[in-house]
């Protein structure tokens, strides 16, 4: 059994296996794939918190009013 952050022996690279992992075309791949999703989910979140402040304020001039 191995703890949070540890990896099975089996998965360990060498130095110049690891890079030439990261070369390879799939892996830019994925990596700029997930870089877009991240991406996505940040502007809609932004988006949810605009809309969340304008109702918040919204309701503020009219608890005033």
């Amino acid at each position: 059994m191995f703890q949070m952050g540890q990896y099975p022996e089996r998965f360990a690279l060498s130095d110049d296996a690891f890079y030439a992992v990261l070369r390879e075309k799939d892996t830019y791949a994925t990596f700029e794939s997930m870089q877009w999703l991240v991406r996505n989910q940040w502007e809609a979140l932004n988006r949810a918190h605009l809309a969340n402040q304008t109702i918040i304020d919204l309701l503020q001039n009219l608890q005033s009013s």
